[in-house]
């Protein structure tokens, strides 16, 4: 047996003792991104979008910092604007510009999310430099792809050793 607190002491304050016994970080990144992806919100998204911020979680969560920690054991009420511009311009650096645009508009949506629910005062993300993204390939004109296509259901029809098998 073993004495936590006083008589005084509030239920609340239990529990926050028992988090801490157990390990658990209420300021951090993970506990944030954690509670964030047992909401309703984050399970009434779409399929690929949930998949989205997964991806982008795993990758925010897992970046060092010059304290010898993950970014994600990081308390989000010492987040700033310029920590988090910082993060995104490393992520951009290392070649991947649409990867850093994912986890900004991450960051972005759980700091909001956060700040609803009182885990956060201000939102940090909100404002940031989002990193240039390459441009998408386009396809071709819609007659040329018709036609493209047209071509190739024609060419498939054709069974091997036929005259005509082989496109010209």
């Amino acid at each position: 047996r073993t004495n936590l607190a006083g008589r005084d002491v509030t239920l609340s304050e239990l529990h926050r003792i028992m988090e801490e016994r157990a390990g658990i970080d209420r300021d951090s990144l993970t506990f944030l991104a954690e509670q964030f992806h047992k909401s309703d919100q984050f399970k009434r998204l779409a399929k690929k979008t949930q998949d989205d911020y997964c991806y982008s979680r795993d990758v925010l969560l897992g970046i060092p910092t010059k304290l010898g920690k993950p970014l994600g054991e990081l308390a989000v009420r010492k987040f700033t604007p310029p920590l988090v511009q910082r993060v995104v311009d490393r992520i951009a650096e290392d070649g991947t510009p649409s990867k850093a645009a994912h986890a900004l508009r991450y960051l972005r949506r759980l700091m909001q999310w956060g700040r609803n629910r009182g885990y956060v005062d201000v939102n940090p993300a909100q404002g940031i430099e989002a990193p240039k993204e390459r441009k998408l390939r386009r396809l071709p004109e819609p007659t040329a792809m018709a036609a493209l296509i047209q071509f190739a259901q024609q060419q498939g029809r054709l069974t091997r050793g036929e005259k005509g098998a082989c496109a010209p």
